[in-house]
């Protein structure tokens, strides 16, 4: 009898042991809300505007018209053991007495990296950082019935106890396209950055 139960004992300790990770061993996900939202506006390409609740990209497919808008997004990046960053988007439906936020057009857009400093106030259309690299991060494919987003594209190193700062514009070549939102927390809504 003891020697059943000594056994049986051992082959519980061991399937534990050897036991799939528990929800706290397994990766963590932390997501981060953006710091700043920063239009720039083509038709006033020397006005720097300050931080903003909302973001609104648009482009109407055509570049002589000089309307396009786009947005940078920052997040402070915490000095933790979180080496990946990627980013997030979604639009749910809008909600009776909600900001009315919108996708038009194409539903697509493009996040691009800079080279050099943003400063919220004073970055504007013809001031801003160069790309880099010169090619998108990510690419995000937004259904316009809402919903989660489709994001391509890599994770990048996290720089820890930095900012991070990004140019998310429409799509060139995907026709016109009208994004509007206003970042939330609760539901999730617009872009956010995902560490791990």
């Amino acid at each position: 009898m003891k020697a059943s139960f000594a056994l049986t004992f051992l082959a519980i300790l061991l399937a534990s042991v050897f036991a799939a990770p528990t929800a706290s061993l397994q990766k963590r996900t932390t997501t981060l809300f953006p710091n700043y939202l920063i239009p720039l506006k083509q038709s006033t390409p020397n006005t720097a505007y300050p931080t903003q609740y909302t973001a609104t990209i648009l482009y109407n497919g055509d570049d002589s018209t000089g309307n396009e808008q786009r947005t940078i997004v920052g997040f402070d990046i915490p000095g933790n053991n979180e080496h990946n960053c990627t980013i997030s988007f979604v639009l749910p439906a809008p909600v009776l007495g909600g900001y009315p936020h919108a996708v038009n057009g194409s539903g697509r857009l493009e996040v691009y990296g800079f080279n050099g400093q943003v400063i919220n106030g004073v970055t504007n259309w013809n001031n801003r950082p160069p790309r880099y690299p010169l090619t998108p991060l990510w690419t995000i494919v937004q259904p316009t019935n809402f919903g989660p987003a489709t994001v391509t594209g890599s994770p990048l190193p996290c720089n820890h106890g930095e900012r991070m700062d990004f140019e998310v514009v429409a799509t060139k070549g995907a026709g016109p396209t009208y994004f509007d939102w206003f970042e939330l927390t609760t539901p999730k809504t617009g872009i956010t950055l995902d560490t791990w």
